[in-house]
This record gives structure tokens, sequence and C-alpha cells, in this order.
């Protein structure tokens, strides 16, 4: 994720890129190392994030004055932009004032500031494609923490391998499975990532491991693991949860509709991918293999063959997502799960044209789906 180039300069570091954490963790490291033997105004700190031009023209002056002011008793001394937002594509960044400035940064940097005083400059959003991130690479050392793509495949798994390896620094083991269903509540935010690995540090304490069951316990509810837990419970065919997720949805001002959609497109998913199992393409999740693995032994000619809409084909979405549905999958047969579809959707058109209360409405579509049919035993993990 890291790429740091060879140092060309003894007095300018630029750190930038979409991890935040990393960021802002390399930026403060290299500050306070450089100015713990400088005294009590040794390191001076300017604010960089600015949305105004008015912000913009302050930051400028404060720079100026910041690296041409030399260090009172003597010595050395650090100059900090910390966490600046104009080398991205901002409105603010586009403005006649931040273009002036950042060429006059620029030509001040090329001919060199003070070797008394050491700017670091750090920032999440970079356009690499101007001339300032041009020109500073050629004078600075430069370190570029980058951001996974989580639009693709590769990019989870470099987020799901970037948590496992943050877990062992700090003495911990987080279970593969683990480590996928962090990722997917909190995202590519990295900052809500580490504060969320540090609950749970103290929450697992003094035991060294993290599982599911631990994510589940600790990790912070917001809206999309609430909604997401509404589907969980359906898969699962626990009533009593989904009841209580349910209402917790619609106490929160969630829209009945929506809440449809998701659980519609939540048992497709489970339709497909139990088809997928029945004619022995994919097999259940349940067990300690990875998950990465479960998809390796398909062929290609399997693939080809499938839609190439997501809506229809599980194996072009979200893998993790799929290797979890086949664990569930197992909780239904496929009958079953054609008829949650038919009640999802004639429940769907009650939903637009009845007057009945929307809540009671979806109880009844969770009845109808989670409970097993006269005479026949739930299938449950």
């Amino acid at each position: 994720m890291a790429k740091a180039a060879p140092s060309k300069s003894q007095n300018v570091y630029f750190i930038a890129g979409g991890n935040e954490l990393l960021v802002k963790e390399k930026a403060k490291s290299i500050a306070h190392s450089l100015a713990a033997n400088l005294g009590p105004f040794g390191l001076e700190i300017i604010d960089g994030g600015v949305d105004s031009v008015e912000k913009a023209e302050g930051l400028f002056r404060n720079l100026t004055e910041a690296l041409e002011t030399l260090p009172f008793m003597g010595g050395g001394k650090v100059v900090w932009l910390k966490d600046c937002s104009i080398f991205g594509d901002s409105q603010t960044s586009k403005t006649i004032i931040v273009r002036e400035g950042l060429a006059n940064l620029q030509d001040r940097l090329k001919a060199g500031i003070p070797p008394e005083v050491t700017l670091i400059i750090s920032a999440t959003e970079v356009d690499k494609r101007k001339s300032f991130y041009k020109a500073i690479d050629k004078v600075a050392e430069v370190h570029l923490f980058e951001a996974p793509d989580l639009t693709n495949q590769a990019g989870k798994e470099a987020l799901f391998d970037f948590i496992q390896e943050r877990a062992l620094k700090d003495g911990f083991k987080i279970h593969e499975q683990a480590a996928v269903r962090l990722a997917d509540l909190v995202g590519g935010d990295f900052l809500i990532l580490q504060n969320e690995l540090e609950k749970l540090f103290l929450y697992v304490s003094p035991r060294k491991e993290i599982t599911v069951a631990d994510i589940r316990a600790i990790s912070s509810s917001t809206r999309d693991h609430i909604v997401w837990g509404l589907g969980d419970a359906v898969a699962d065919r626990n009533l009593g949860e989904a009841f209580k997720v349910l209402e917790q949805l619609l106490f929160q001002g969630e829209n009945a509709v929506g809440l449809m959609s998701m659980l519609i497109s939540k048992m497709r998913t489970l339709l497909l991918v139990r088809e997928l199992m029945d004619q022995k393409i994919l097999t259940s999740g349940r067990g300690e293999h990875s998950f990465k693995s479960a998809f390796q032994a398909i062929p290609e000619s399997v693939r080809a063959k499938l839609p190439s809409d997501k809506k229809f084909n599980p194996l072009a979405g979200n893998q993790y997502a799929i290797y979890l549905a086949t664990e569930k999958a197992s909780n239904y047969s496929k009958e079953e799960l054609v008829r949650s579809m038919e009640i999802l959707y004639e429940v769907n058109s009650d939903l637009v044209t009845s007057s009945i209360d929307d809540k009671l409405v979806l109880e009844r579509a969770l009845v109808l789906i989670i409970r097993p049919a006269s005479g026949q035993p739930a299938k449950r993990k």
C-alpha cells in the first residue's frame, strides 16, 4: 500500500494518499522525531484544512511566515502543514488564489527553504496530474499511502490483509471471516477501522483471537450494519431477531419499501446460490477453509455460462458475500426460497396499494418466510 521514494531533500517531506490512517501516523512520526530535541517551540503546526478562498489565503500567509521566521533561540525548526486539502480536485483548490499560492510555494521549494527549517506536508487527497505534485516529487522525500480500490476483489482482499496486519502488529490474531466482516462494516474509512480495532482489542483481552462473534458484539451499529442485520436474521431463520431489527429500523425512519427491496435482493442471492450448490458448482461455506479458496475450483467454462448481470450471477458479485450466502442458503430448501420470492413480491405490492400498517405487512412476510411449511422442520444452523 505504501510507496516511499529515496530522500531528495534533507528538509522537505510530503506524505499523502487515501489511507488517512497511515498518512497521519507517518506524518506524526516524522514530525515528532525531527522536533524531539528542538525544545517547546521546535514544532509549528499549521492546519491545512480549508474550504474557502479566505481560509486558503490565511493558510498561505501563515505558511510563508512560518518558513521565513527562523528559530528564536537558534537551532532548528519543524513546520508541519497538517491535513492539507488543497492538493485534490475540490472547488477551492481550483480557485486562482490557491493556484497562485501553490505556484509560489513550488518556486520557493525549488529555490530551497532555509536549512534550519524542515517542512512537512501531509494530505489525504492529491492530484498527481497537477504541476505541484510533479514539482514536489523532485525535491521532497515522498511517502504515498494509497487506499485499496474497493470496487474490485483485489482491493477488498488488500483491505482484509491490512486489517489482519494491523491486528498482528498489536499482538492479536483476527480470523479471516472476522476481518472481512469488519471490512464490510467500516468500508474504506481507515480512521474508523482503527477505532473499531482498538475497541476489539480491549474487548477480547486477555484473549488474543478475534472472531466474527466479537465483531457482532462490539462493533458500532451503523445504519448499513443494522439493515444488513435484518437480512442476516432472515437468512438464519431467526424470527425473534428479525422482528427486533425490523422494529429498530422502522423506528429510525427507514422506508418499508426500501427494506422490502433489500430482502428481495437477499433472498434472490440465496436462491441463486442454492441452485449453484445443488449443481455442485459451489459448496457450503461452513467449515474452516478460506473463503478465497472456495471459488478457485470453479471452472472458467462454468463461469462463462452464467449471466453477466450481477443480479442473476452471484459469482460476479462480492465473493465474501457469496461465501456467507453458501452458509445461509443451507438453512432453506430450494422450494422454500422460491416461495419466499413469491411472498416478497406479493407483500411488496401490498406495501404500495394497501392501507394496512407497514410494520404488520413486513412482520407477516417475515413469519411466512422464516417459519417452515406445515409438517416440515426448519433448516437451522
